[in-house]
């Protein structure tokens, strides 16, 4: 895993992997506006497979950056496929950032039912922190 700077173009986030039920746009404005003021965020959290990267945590981040026209942003990329970064993302803000709501945590346990319906309902919780 490293931090680099991305450009927002390359970032996939038509996969699947933003497992909330909708995008919160107050935060996104919020988030905008704090990062035109010079903010700075932590970085949103990619896997690159050898040809794209998955956005697994930082949905939020980046649309703000998108919304205010930025070309990339910081990001920690680590090796890895789609399914990793579905795996990350269906515990994201577990315990930070924009807290998940039931619906979302509800959906989180979907998608992973989904994919991985031959797991055990522990291990699907445990990836989904709930």
């Amino acid at each position: 895993m490293n931090v680099q700077r991305i450009p927002l173009e390359q970032i996939d986030i038509y996969s699947g992997t933003q497992t909330r039920v909708a995008t919160n746009d107050e935060a996104v404005s919020g988030y905008a506006e704090d990062m035109k003021q010079g903010a700075q965020f932590p970085p949103i959290v990619l896997f690159y497979d050898g040809s794209k990267h998955y956005l697994a945590d930082g949905f939020h981040r980046f649309l703000a950056a998108k919304r205010i026209e930025e070309r990339d942003i910081e990001a920690q990329v680590h090796e890895g496929s789609r399914t990793d970064a579905l795996v990350a993302a269906l515990g994201a803000n577990a315990t930070n950032g924009l807290y998940r709501t039931n619906a979302d945590k509800r959906h989180a346990v979907e998608v992973a039912l989904e994919e991985w319906s031959g797991h055990s309902n522990a291990y699907l919780a445990d990836i989904c922190k709930v």
